[in-house]
Formats: C-alpha cells, sequence, structure tokens
C-alpha cells in the first residue's frame, strides 16, 4: 500500500514551513501528485528526494568549508 501524506506532514518533518514545500512544488524540486485538488506526496519518492537533497548538501557543506580553512590558511 502506497501511502502519501500532505504538505502539513512534510513541512513538520522536514522542520520548514508550508510556504517552503509550496516554493519547492512550484520551483519543479520535489515531486508530487494532485489528489482532490491537494498536493500529496508519495513516501517512497519523498525519501528518494531527501537523501538525494541530504548528499547534494553535504557535498556544497564540504566543498564550502574547504574553500573557508584554505582562506584562513592565507591570512
Amino acid at each position: 500500500m502506497i501511502m502519501d501524506i500532505g504538505v502539513k506532514e512534510v513541512s513538520h518533518l522536514l522542520k520548514v514551513k508550508e510556504k517552503t514545500i509550496y516554493r519547492w512544488i512550484s520551483s519543479g524540486e520535489i515531486s508530487f501528485m494532485r489528489i482532490n485538488r491537494q498536493h500529496r506526496f508519495p513516501r517512497a519518492q519523498l525519501i528518494e528526494w531527501l537523501i538525494k537533497t541530504k548528499s547534494l548538501s553535504s557535498t556544497i557543506s564540504r566543498i564550502s568549508n574547504k574553500r573557508k580553512s584554505s582562506l584562513w590558511k592565507t591570512f
């Protein structure tokens, strides 16, 4: 059985405002389905998106930390 969750639940799980979820929807950053005029998120796709996003953000964080540390070495 596929479990879908709504915007409110996703915003609570990710600890972001509902407005952020709607921004991600309109930019195409997060996939969703419309059921009875509601935005619904299949749990499996949401987990895949979280893994991909977390991996991307950790890579960006690692790169920016390297840049910061190399900046300090020059002074």
